[in-house]
């Protein structure tokens, strides 16, 4: 039998170094947060269905068995490097469109001060 404790504590170190809250494994399980919470604090009799586990496993870049192996967390793949610096994909997408729009809004400030003869460094 799967020690729920155990399954929580893994989900949690999981779910933080993938950058994701409580809220993100909830929504994407159609669940509430506190759910997720009791769950991962082994507060109640709460489990997931396998679809779920299938679900979070996906976002989180395991394989679902690493939630049932009881061995010292260890996780690594093409999207999670634990012990090193990596991104997964989503939040170096959403970092592309956060520097794509300072670089937007740099060039319009740029624009605007340009007539006004103010020395403003090349942003092109």
């Amino acid at each position: 039998m799967m020690n729920k404790k155990f399954i929580g504590s893994k989900l949690t170190y999981a779910r933080n170094r993938a950058g994701l809250s409580m809220q993100d494994i909830a929504d994407l399980i159609c669940v509430k947060r506190q759910y997720v919470h009791k769950i991962e604090n082994a507060k109640e009799n709460k489990s997931f269905s396998e679809e779920q586990l299938s679900r979070i496993s996906n976002e989180l870049g395991v394989d679902i068995e690493y939630f049932f192996e009881e061995k010292p967390y260890s996780i690594s793949n093409d999207r999670l490097h634990f012990r090193s610096v990596s991104i997964p994909n989503y939040v170096r997408e959403r970092a592309k469109v956060y520097t794509e729009d300072v670089i937007s809004v740099s060039i319009f400030v740029k624009n605007f001060i340009e007539p006004l003869d103010w020395s403003f460094r090349n942003l092109n």
